[in-house]
């Protein structure tokens, strides 16, 4: 029996029919899952970074970080004109949510219109 064991994507890969990107902890691999999956996983847990921020920082953040991404970048957005978690994530350096991603683009939005 093998020992299960949570892991750190270091980039995008497909594992049992869900899609994790670089940051997400694939939790309870076995050692068989972890030699497939080869050098794009690291053992250990998230270290997400925002345990320290509140909601409000966290929110602030996003927003600050959504003015650095390059318009003409296709990797910094997505087909819906939307910022991309990942390039979000890498800004700020805590996991970027689409619900917090969501609640920033509004904000930024609305800052438009005034």
């Amino acid at each position: 029996m093998s020992n299960k064991q949570s892991y750190l994507c270091n980039w995008p890969v497909k594992h049992n029919g869900k899609r994790y990107v670089k940051g997400d902890a694939i939790p309870e691999l076995t050692d068989e899952q972890v030699q497939a999956l080869g050098a794009a996983v690291t053992p250990g847990e998230p270290d997400n970074g925002a345990s320290d921020l509140s909601e409000e920082q966290q929110l602030a953040a996003v927003v600050e970080a959504i003015s650095k991404l390059e318009p003409g970048n296709e990797a910094h957005w997505t087909k819906g004109g939307k910022p991309e978690c990942a390039a979000l994530t890498e800004l700020v350096g805590f996991q970027v949510p689409a619900k917090l991603r969501d609640a920033a683009w509004d904000q930024v939005e609305a800052s438009k219109g005034e």
